[in-house]
């Protein structure tokens, strides 16, 4: 499976993203049983990580990047996720951008 390009719904600095979840084919190759999901953000594939997820499992074929307030400082991002399973096979099948947008009404 290539990778898919999936851009998250952009989001306000301050603000909770109100999460999503992920579905994978439903057969044996993809099950997550015993499975490792993370997900890392940066600036550009080149840079550090601004923030790693470890995203838990909802299920046998999905996993899910709960809500949270969101702390990453306005800008565009990149990210991917990384799926390493129990028989040491690692696939990153999903990626995309996520844009966080400067508020104007502070507190």
């Amino acid at each position: 499976m290539a990778i898919q390009n999936y851009d998250l719904v952009p989001t306000l600095y301050g603000n909770t993203f109100m999460g999503v979840r992920f579905n994978l084919p439903q057969t044996s190759g993809y099950s997550l049983i015993g499975a490792t999901v993370t997900m890392q953000i940066r600036t550009s594939p080149e840079a550090v990580a601004v923030a790693t997820y470890a995203l838990p499992h909802i299920g046998e074929y999905s996993f899910e990047l709960e809500p949270f307030v969101v702390k990453l400082k306005p800008a565009t991002y990149e990210y991917d996720i990384l799926i390493s399973f129990p028989d040491e096979r690692e696939k990153t099948w999903i990626g995309g951008h996520w844009t966080i947008n400067p508020v104007i009404t502070k507190k």
